[in-house]
């Protein structure tokens, strides 16, 4: 198998290169012919071996491997829109025609910027603040104003680009502020083309004429898949400038003495009484000694893999007598450290892909699967209304798919990836999906702010469909008692609030400024799936040619809510 690496016919793909002069390349530019290398060896070999046993046909032994290999679309890199740190970043959007400036020269002799990216692609991701928006600058009043006119004369809904793109390091130095840094999405240049190898051993046995039984082992690996993490994330701590040792830039700005309007008092940051800095993440990264004006650099590698094994069992019955069933029941675990090519999230830890490793997005422990038809018996006559009619039914049962939960806004573990896991005590199962929310317990709302997180000043609250209900007082003192003692820090305590199992016997808490959580990816569990469909069918027989079916027909029975 030969994948071609894709081009665009204007060479408007660009890449990270961190040899480059600018970091940022382009498809067509000397030694880029495309983004990444062809990958010319993707042999899939298969094999399948079938014996039977005693040479009558009624049991047999099947074995079965094939290696497949998995191929992508051109969204896979230009839609990753559930990336936490910026979903807007793709190779078709590398400001390689960006102009750049940066100040942190001024202040560190050894960084420098180009002028600009080396290119002609204009195309960057941007971000715009709410008021930056013009919905309509005919509406100035009334219930559909915003409270915001359109600036400057603004007609379109989005800000009209001056000068195209601009990239630069964010650093303020004699009230000159450069722009801020540009998000790229980069590809490994050696990129490789994911494969899979499938495997099953199962016999199967007949039973009678028209009975068989199947029991199968069935397990496949997942070698090189498609991985997104940012390479050039901040260390833990970055934001609060407790990151050891500090960079040159963060000693000479935001953590250090330089000028005071950009300094982070520190005081304020290591007790967690105001916000971190993203400036301070921004003179941390690994890359901004040589690029200062590169943000996230989500990178797209070969280092996830996974695991899938299974024990299958089916029972098959012809249709004899008027009925026919077949009854399936496996028991499997889905294991990987990514599932999903797009649309995915960033890891916590760029730096710690195995913190990734859990059950797989799709992980089913437990699935039974049962479809039965039965032709009732009639008797001619009275225009065919006592015969020809057949009841049908399909049950399905799977128990709960995993579900993941991150932190995108408070940003306690100083990297500014927006994808921090708390810490957990107890027992993942003690949080289960359902209509209620988790008991939510935060400082009440109105409390002079730094209020600690206390007895008597916290409120706790269960949320539904119809609304929030607050916990007793006495479950809200427990709640903060339990929350205190797991808690590692009462700062990031009183910043987050926590989270209660309704049998309080498990918590879920902030992990201390600058560290990440404990907690793993897909610890959780969804309510599973359960499902009857039912059917009554009724057959007339005009001639041998022509017939008719009438059909009543009933899904989800029992109306049990399915989220999707």
């Amino acid at each position: 198998m030969y994948l071609t690496p894709m081009k665009d016919a204007n060479n408007n793909l660009g890449n990270f290169d961190p040899t480059s002069p600018s970091g940022l390349v382009q498809q067509g530019q000397a030694g880029v012919s495309s983004i990444w290398k062809a990958d010319s060896h993707d042999l899939e070999p298969r094999i399948g071996l079938a014996w039977d046993v005693r040479g009558n046909g009624r049991t047999v032994v099947r074995l079965g491997v094939g290696l497949i290999h998995e191929t992508w679309s051109l969204e896979t890199f230009e839609g990753q829109f559930g990336m936490q740190n910026d979903g807007s970043t793709a190779i078709n959007a590398i400001p390689t025609a960006a102009s750049i400036s940066c100040e942190i020269p001024a202040l560190v002799s050894s960084i420098s910027c180009p002028s600009s990216g080396g290119g002609t692609n204009a195309l960057g991701s941007a971000t715009f603040a709410p008021n930056a928006l013009c919905w309509d600058p005919s509406i100035t009043s009334g219930p559909a104003f915003t409270g915001t006119a359109c600036p400057g004369g603004q007609k379109t809904v989005f800000p009209g680009a001056t000068g195209g793109p601009k990239c630069g390091d964010g650093v303020t130095v004699a009230a000159v502020t450069a722009p801020s840094p540009c998000d790229l999405m980069g590809v490994d240049q050696n990129l490789k083309l994911p494969y899979v190898v499938n495997y099953n051993l199962s016999v199967q046995h007949q039973i009678g004429s028209n009975l068989s039984v199947e029991v199968a082992y069935v397990g496949n690996h997942g070698y090189k898949l498609l991985n997104f993490a940012d390479i050039n994330q901040a260390p833990t701590g970055s934001a609060y400038c407790l990151n050891s040792p500090l960079t040159a830039a963060q000693l000479a700005d935001t953590c250090g003495s330089g000028p005071a309007g950009a300094r982070v008092p520190l005081a304020c940051i290591a007790t967690a009484t105001c916000a971190g800095s993203g400036q301070a993440v921004q003179e941390a990264r690994p890359y901004f000694s040589k690029f200062p004006y590169l943000g996230f650099i989500n990178f797209v590698t070969n280092r996830s893999f996974s695991n899938y094994n299974s024990a299958q069992v089916s029972v098959t019955k012809r249709m004899s007598q008027g009925l026919s069933f077949t009854a399936g029941y496996t028991y499997a675990h889905g294991l990987d450290n990514g599932s999903l090519n797009r649309f995915g999230l960033n890891p916590e830890n760029s730096n710690n892909l195995a913190g990734e490793y859990g059950s797989s997005d799709f992980d089913i422990r437990h699935r039974v699967t049962f479809t039965v038809t039965y032709n009732i018996p009639g008797k001619k006559g009275f225009g065919q209304m006592l015969e020809g009619w057949q009841i049908n039914s399909i049950v399905n049962y799977a128990t709960a798919q995993p579900w993941q939960t991150f932190d995108n806004s408070d940003n306690f573990s100083g990297t500014g990836e927006k994808a921090d896991r708390w810490d957990i005590f107890g027992n993942p199962a003690d949080f289960p999906s359902g209509k209620n929310s988790i008991p939510d317990c935060v400082v009440t709302a109105g409390l002079p702010a730094g209020t600690p997180f206390a007895d008597g000043k916290v409120t706790c609250t269960v949320t539904s469909v119809y609304g929030g209900s607050p916990l007793s007082s006495a479950a809200t003192s427990s709640a903060v008692a339990g929350c205190r003692a797991h808690a590692p820090s009462l700062a990031t305590l009183t910043t987050g609030g926590c989270y209660v199992s309704s049998n309080g016997n498990s918590f879920i808490v902030p992990p201390a400024l600058g560290t990440f959580g404990n907690m793993g990816r897909n610890i959780f569990r969804d309510s599973g799936y359960h499902n009857l469909d039912l059917s009554v069918f009724k057959n007339f027989h005009f001639t041998e040619r022509f017939g008719a079916q009438l059909r009543w027909e009933v899904f989800n029975v029992f109306n049990i809510p399915i989220a999707t």
